[in-house]
């Protein structure tokens, strides 16, 4: 029944849409994020689907389920889930920049790697850092194969110094880059989000589709 600018500018936003696949999912992710804190071997997910098939969509829903708030005492911010994406040409510098920007510090792409890793561990405790969401893991594959054990053993160390859990999103390629280390390989559950095809549950999603779409009321219909 809106004019038909609003109804276009409705249109424009964006929109959750659940699916079974996706709920089982963040159903997961809950879970991970509710286990025990601080256990020797915290879980991991390796959620992998094809581009553009809702994995980015997944995390930021659970993301922001789960915002930054102040402590208790007030004296520092909390951010129980940290989401970034992963580096394009990533060395452990940038990814230990990109985290800490993440984290809302001021920070340069030099410095020794040494100090960076102290920082942004020291930050993430700081935070009470419960679980890490690392997008486009995939992107790691453009580094040379020693950069991308550096970096593997890096995200092993992460979740074992601070004992919070990972969760990577990625194609198909990210799984094949957690598989080539085999300690990462044991811990990481892979969840798979398949290409839609034709059926019961499609037909679900096209009609929660229409039920956001901003069509014009029409009486006759």
């Amino acid at each position: 029944m809106l004019p038909s600018a609003e109804r276009l500018a409705r249109l424009r936003m964006e929109h959750w849409i659940g699916y079974t696949c996706a709920h089982q999912a963040l159903a997961q992710l809950e879970a991970l994020l509710s286990d025990e804190p601080g256990k020797l071997r915290p879980k991991n997910i390796l959620i992998v689907g094809p581009s553009n098939n809702g994995k980015t969509m997944i995390a930021e829903k659970f993301h922001r389920a789960h915002p930054q708030r102040m402590s208790d005492d007030g004296e520092h911010e909390v951010i129980p889930v940290l989401m970034l994406q992963m580096p394009v040409e990533t060395t452990a510098n940038r990814l230990h920049t990109a985290l800490q920007a993440k984290l809302g510090t001021p920070v340069g792409f030099y410095g020794r790697h040494d100090v960076h890793e102290a920082l942004t561990l020291r930050l993430m405790r700081t935070v009470g850092a419960r679980m890490l969401i690392i997008d486009e893991v995939h992107n790691l594959l453009g580094a040379t194969a020693r950069r991308q054990r550096e970096l593997l053993n890096l995200l092993r160390f992460i979740g074992n110094d601070l004992r919070i859990s990972i969760v990577c999103l990625g194609i198909r390629d990210a799984y094949l880059a957690i598989r080539s280390d085999d300690q990462l390989e044991n811990r990481f559950h892979p969840l798979l989000l398949p290409l839609w095809e034709a059926g019961e549950e499609f037909a679900r999603l096209l009609a929660s589709f229409e039920t956001v779409l901003p069509l014009p009321w029409n009486p006759h219909i």
